[in-house]
């Protein structure tokens, strides 16, 4: 389902719908860092929602509940909808009172988890843009509408990892907010939430914000947005201001459908010919993702563009499959079936003997294909299954690679009482990114303790890096 550009697609317009679908028609269209092109991405909810931190409009809906002014979620849900998010986080900051309870509220409708950092990891999207800015100093440049410190986080991670001092530093254009830790206290700082708040950013002439876009466009800067529906009247005055007036300037957007989820993908496909002449009325060039973890992997793959031997992840995810059916399946088919038989008998020893299955998938275009398990040889490739792929996905396998974060559903109903999955990635050579190009899942016939699903997910976990590394002698 993924639709090529330069005439050749529907209306012009990419759709890509999973990282296995990446093709050089949409890679070309990204910044060559390179070619000593300079690059600042900014980045907005979208990067944070994965890692378990509510949207813009959650974020007001917690707000709204916590001082009381609605009496469930879905009220607040429905308010949000009907209403203005501006003037109803006006509305909550008057009903506060004073500006430590308007802190306090703001901090506890952001971690609506506890005032901790621990349930909250940064996410692929931070993980990939953090590695990218990381080995890539002098012409990566980070800035976000997020209040968190995820994308710190991720780069402190990466810097530890590979023993550097130096880190790039994150441009935070609308304030911070982050919980105690280490002996500090919780900081709530230069904060735009509210309608005023906006109001006196865009009359500023001095603003942060917009002084940072002004600089970033006039020095030649390739600006690449993602995670964000671009809500933010600031930024859309300043950047289109910006933009319509630089002339030459380079600017990109990704948009993710995960950013929609009340929109369905035929939905999608119907509305992006307006979505595209709505991003290109302002001076962007929109390419549409589907998830997230899309957008993440457009990004990830700026930094390998540059090789000599760089090809785009579409043809080693199709170099993987035509190696997996080709003259060699039955081959395959039997030794992946007797190691997944072996996995499936050390899951029983840890957990006690019951009904098991474990599957390996394979990514194969735009869907995910059942290609073994651990009770059964297929002897034709038209025997497999196909399932669909993205965030909602109504499998958990395709739901698992369109996110790439492992994930766990429990059943009341049917055989499996508990199902896991994780994403397997692979990387073919130093030369090319890590992808996410296959799942391992499990069916359990009995739900397990808290103690049980830990040491299985650990388990599961050193298989998923035996089967990346024998995906990888497929390649």
């Amino acid at each position: 389902m993924s639709y090529a550009v330069d005439g050749d697609g529907i209306d012009g317009v990419v759709i890509l719908m999973v990282a296995s679908q990446l093709e050089w028609s949409i890679i070309k269209q990204l910044p060559r860092i390179d070619r000593n092109e300079e690059l600042t991405i900014l980045l907005g909810a979208g990067a944070s929602v994965p890692s378990g931190l509510p949207s813009w409009k959650d974020l007001i809906g917690n707000m709204l509940r916590q001082q009381g002014m609605t009496v469930s979620a879905n009220m607040a849900s429905l308010l949000c909808d009907a209403g203005d998010l501006l003037f109803l986080a006006e509305a909550v900051k008057q009903h506060c009172g004073n500006e430590n309870e308007w802190k306090r509220c703001i901090l506890a409708a952001l971690y609506p988890e506890g005032a901790s950092y621990n349930p909250y990891p940064p996410s692929y999207f931070h993980q990939q843009t953090a590695r990218l800015a990381f080995q890539h100093q002098e012409s990566v440049h980070l800035a976000t509408l997020n209040f968190d410190l995820l994308l710190e986080y991720a780069i402190a991670r990466i810097a530890v990892d590979s023993g550097k001092q130096t880190f790039p530093p994150v441009e935070h254009l609308h304030g911070k907010v982050f919980p105690a830790s280490d002996g500090s206290s919780a900081t709530v700082e230069d904060v735009v939430l509210t309608h005023d708040d906006y109001n006196k950013a865009m009359r500023d002439g001095k603003n942060h914000a917009k002084h940072y876009l002004e600089q970033t466009v006039t020095e030649g800067h390739h600006l690449l947005i993602a995670g964000t529906s671009f809500s933010d009247p600031d930024m859309r005055f300043w950047l289109s201001d910006v933009l319509q007036n630089s002339g030459d300037s380079r600017a990109t957007v990704l948009i993710a459908r995960e950013s929609m989820p009340e929109v369905t993908l035929n939905q999608f496909m119907g509305m992006k010919k307006v979505l595209a002449a709505q991003w290109e009325s302002i001076g962007f060039h929109p390419i549409f993702v589907n998830d997230y973890t899309d957008a993440a992997t457009l990004i990830n793959e700026i930094g390998y563009m540059g090789n000599s031997s760089y090809c785009p992840p579409a043809t080693r995810t199709k170099r993987l499959w035509k190696k997996l059916t080709g003259t060699e399946f039955r081959s395959y088919q039997e030794r992946f079936a007797e190691k997944l038989h072996e996995q499936a008998s050390q899951c029983e020893a840890l957990i006690g003997h019951c009904r098991i299955n474990v599957t390996l998938w394979i990514a194969h275009g735009s869907q995910l294909t059942r290609y073994a398990t651990h009770d059964r040889i297929y002897l034709y490739k038209e025997q497999l299954r196909n399932e669909a792929v993205g965030f909602d996905s109504p499998y958990i396998a395709g739901r698992v690679l369109g996110t790439n974060q492992s994930s766990s559903q429990s059943f009341e109903n049917g055989i499996w009482k508990q199902v896991m999955a994780f994403p397997i990635q692979v990387q073919e050579s130093k030369g090319f990114s890590i992808l996410p190009m296959a799942v391992l899942s499990i069916g359990i016939g009995k739900k397990i303790n808290s103690v049980d699903n830990k040491n299985l997910a650990k388990k599961m976990q050193g298989m998923v890096n035996e089967w990346s590394s024998e995906l990888r002698k497929a390649l």
